[in-house]
């Protein structure tokens, strides 16, 4: 009896003493954690308050209600608002030095993350503060603590994150954010310091505005989990699952804490492209209907740099602007085998691909009003689109000598195959506007690469419009393709009505009908280039004239009749070249420049303007000896060249008038008179067609026949006293051949009839290899001109019947 006693008794002071314990739980404990919770929050600098706490002794569950977390000065929105906190602990556990809980529950908290510049204009967070603040209560000689702690499970819910950067001027708004970590403990599997936890997190109607862009991130559900193992100071394995939308993405990443190197894998099928598409910086907001991506893909990671690789497989896509019908970019199917971007090395990126396929792409490229295309209008920086500025000339540079070296991101794909592609086209800053379409577009580049001295080669074919052809072929450093490439680019077959709208607005006539074939070749060489134009234009209809053209009107009607040979074809070249590195440098402002010096020069100087257009050189016009009217044999060459070209345009007609420099083929023909007149005296035979020789005044028969020529011309008696008075040296004869030459007389008459004698013996020599041209070939009237260089320039003009 007397032991049951004492064992009731000690039973009782148990109870007791546990009564008094739980009792002493709910009396003091709110009072104690209330004082520690304040003068924890001063030590950090931060404000922590809370509108009640309730324990339950008997199963060891804490409720928080109103907890938050603020710096004084955010006391409106601060850092940490829960509504409810809910924190179940186990007892038994506490016997083995260990904490225990069951679960703990956060609902309805409100999450304030700020990005303010302080002072010194750095940058801040407002956890990163706290986080700091935490840290620097820690004694530097502490030691780790060996306490382990267990959850069950952990669940945020019904909750927000809130983002401001007050820097950047954004603002991100999270709701309905549920996250969930299960098993989770402050060691390793293995024992050791660490973490290891399940956990998920879930995020539904995710609604994002881009930086830079009029898109938006719009996703209705987002989850990501997986499971953490963490060894402290060694490794972290990190298994991740993501949900988007209804597409998984699987990853396994293993990061080695020793050397900073991480490992891993990412693998997805079926990732819809829509969100991401929404990420580019664009100004409008594009709509994507559908496009989804699929992966295999290694990851790894150094202190340096980071590397990727696999193979990515896009499907279907398809990319709208507003108010389109058709896409701004599309795709059947695009493919890349083998894709690596490698960036582990600071000093040499590179980015490769063993294989880029796509199938059925499609491309809509089109010019505003104001000469904006639609790719600048969507991406280029300033959002205020305006009309580019009026070309001012400024002075031109020289070209800058580029050093040859390994670029600092290097660029090798080894092959893109292009499988029937298409592209639109259309430009409004013409009126009335263009439009025409490449469609079935096939083939390849292969070798694309940046680096110098490397060339892609370039093949390509696809059908223009309804009935014309493409056909590309050639070479082109990626370096920089405008300084060093060798490209050829073939059109068939092309409409010319099509192109009507640059007739009109460059030329200012309508093209009503015809069919036009084009060549261009285009080399560059260390930014020298030269292109070559050849137009083969069949059965051309010139149409209207555009009623109030403001432009310079080019001779279009006279260069079809001129052009244009018997069958109805006009075969002609245009070539140019400039500096690619000249700021005022462009192939299309080249191009029309030398068209219209062409057309232009038909009228001005038709030989030079058929030289241009037919490849021919030399040919820049016909000269005369001044003083005679003799064509030679290099000017015959030339007008018999001339009219090889003409001989099959039927509407080419042919104008030579006779031209004269009243000053100098005055002075000449003088001299020319006297020589025939001596030379004939003396008993030489001479033709008007054959060139005058100089007399050779030290031929006795030379010097007969100038007595002769002198003394029917200036008289007898004036040669009688010149002979008595001038000793017969060389002198005597330079003499008389001199007076001579003065005593002819050479009027406005003997002038034109020497113009006119020029002008037929060019008809002439046109005629000798292509006499079946005589009805196509006019002696118009005679002209003055001023000498040149090269003698006197003949008349010349082409007309049309």
């Amino acid at each position: 009896m007397k032991h049951q006693k004492l064992l009731l008794q000690i039973g009782a002071i148990f109870i007791a003493s546990i009564l008094a314990f739980w009792i002493g739980l709910v009396v003091f404990l709110p009072g104690m954690v209330k004082k520690s919770v304040h003068h924890y929050g001063q030590s950090i600098g931060h404000h922590i308050s809370y509108e009640s706490i309730d324990v339950s002794p008997w199963n060891l569950k804490v409720d928080i209600h109103g907890l938050k977390l603020s710096k004084e000065s955010e006391d409106k929105n601060p850092l940490l608002h829960i509504q409810h906190l809910s924190v179940n602990a186990e007892l038994i556990h506490l016997l083995i030095a260990r904490v225990h809980l069951s679960e703990v529950t956060i609902d309805q908290a409100q999450i304030f993350l700020l990005r303010t510049s302080n002072k010194q204009g750095v940058a801040q967070w407002n956890f990163l503060e706290l986080i700091k603040s935490i840290q620097a209560l820690k004694k530097s000689d502490a030691k780790p603590s060996n306490l382990k702690i267990e959850i069950d499970q952990f669940q945020l819910k019904n909750s927000q994150i809130s983002i401001k950067d007050s820097i950047k001027k954004t603002d991100y708004v999270f709701k309905d954010v549920e996250f969930q970590a299960k098993e989770f403990a402050n060691y390793a599997p293995t024992g050791v310091q660490g973490v290891q936890s399940d956990y998920l997190l879930n995020l539904k109607n995710v609604d994002l505005a881009i930086p830079g862009s009029a898109n938006r991130l719009k996703l209705s559900s987002l989850g990501v989990g997986g499971h953490l193992d963490m060894i402290a100071q060694e490794k972290i394995d990190l298994k991740i699952n993501l949900s988007v939308e209804d597409s998984k993405l699987t990853s396994t990443l293993s990061y080695d804490l020793k050397k900073a190197d991480l490992d891993g894998s990412v693998s997805f099928k079926d990732l819809p492209l829509a969100p991401f598409v929404a990420l580019l910086p664009a100004n409008e907001k594009l709509v994507t209907e559908k496009g989804s991506v699929s992966a295999e893909l290694k990851l790894k990671t150094n202190p340096r740099g980071w590397a990727i690789l696999g193979d990515l497989d896009f499907a279907e896509l398809a990319i709208y602007e507003p108010k389109e019908k058709d896409p701004l970019l599309s795709w059947k199917k695009a493919y890349f085998s083998k894709f690596e971007l490698d960036f582990l090395e600071k000093e040499q990126k590179r980015f490769s691909i063993q294989e880029l396929v796509l199938t059925q792409p499609l491309a809509r490229f089109s010019i505003g009003e104001d000469k904006f295309s639609n790719f600048r209008r969507l991406f280029m920086k300033n959002q205020a689109v305006t009309s580019p500025a009026p070309a001012t000339k400024t002075p031109s540079t020289p070209a800058v000598l580029k050093v040859a070296g390994k670029p600092a991101f290097e660029v090798d794909i080894k092959a893109i195959k292009v499988n029937q592609g298409r592209m639109y086209f259309s430009d409004a800053s013409i009126r009335p506007g263009f439009k025409t379409n490449i469609n079935n577009l096939n083939g390849s580049l292969l070798g694309v690469s940046n680096v110098p001295g490397q060339y892609a080669t370039i093949a390509l074919d696809g059908a223009v419009d309804k009935s014309g052809s493409l056909r590309a072929r050639g070479q082109a450093a990626f370096e920089d393709p405008r300084r060093n490439s060798d490209v050829s680019l073939s059109f068939k077959n092309l409409p010319l009505h099509s192109i009507n709208p640059y007739a009109m607005t460059f030329a200012g006539y309508q093209i009503d009908d015809g069919r036009i074939d084009v060549d261009l070749r285009y080399t560059a060489k260390d930014g020298q280039l030269l292109g070559k134009n050849r137009f083969v234009i069949r059965k051309i209809k010139l149409g209207e004239e555009v009623p109030d053209f403001k432009g310079v009107r080019l001779p279009i009607g006279l260069a079809i009749a001129v052009l244009e040979d018997s069958d109805g074809m006009i075969d002609v070249n245009i070539p140019i070249k400039g500096n690619v590195d000249s700021p005022e440098f462009s192939v299309g402002h080249l191009f029309w420049q030398a068209l219209r010096n062409v057309l232009s020069s038909i009228v001005t100087a038709p030989f030079r303007a058929l030289a241009s257009l037919f490849g021919e050189e030399g040919l820049d016009g016909i000269y005369t000896a001044p003083g005679e009217s003799v064509i030679t044999p290099p000017e015959q060459e030339k007008l018999e060249k001339v009219a090889k070209l003409l001989e099959k345009k039927a509407n080419a007609v042919v104008e030579f008038y006779g031209t004269y420099d009243p000053q100098i083929d005055r002075q000449e023909l003088a001299r020319v008179n006297a020589d025939r007149a001596i030379l004939l005296a003396a008993g030489f035979k001479l033709k008007d067609t054959e060139p005058l020789p100089n007399p050779s005044l030290s031929d006795p028969r030379v010097q007969s026949g100038l007595k002769s020529a002198y003394g029917s011309q200036v008289g007898r008696i004036k040669l009688a006293q010149q002979l008595i008075r001038l000793p017969n040296t060389p002198e005597r004869w330079e003499t008389l051949r001199k007076e001579l030459i003065q005593a002819q007389n050479i009027n406005e008459a003997r002038l034109i009839a020497l113009a006119n004698a020029r002008a037929n013996n060019a008809r002439d020599a046109f005629l000798k290899s292509s006499p079946e041209m005589k009805d196509r070939v006019r002696v118009g009237k005679a002209q003055e001109v001023k000498a040149e260089d090269a003698g006197i320039p003949l008349g010349i003009s082409l007309i049309s019947k």
